[in-house]
């Protein structure tokens, strides 16, 4: 397919351009949540464990 237009491929789309930024910075910032959300589970798990160690200690 032939671009109906040629004089125009040479020229940034800068709507394109912008839409591009703003997916960089939405992937950016869904990222650092996981990354936030990974690290509370991870404490989680870990309290979690200590308690039922400590109960375990206690029960013993």
């Amino acid at each position: 397919m032939e671009d109906p237009m040629p004089w125009t491929a040479a020229a940034p789309n800068m709507q394109s351009i912008a839409w591009g930024l703003d997916a960089a910075n939405a992937a950016e910032a869904r990222s650092a949540a996981e990354i936030k959300a990974a690290v509370i589970i991870a404490v989680a798990i870990v309290v979690a464990g200590l308690l039922i160690a400590g109960a375990i200690l206690v029960a013993a």
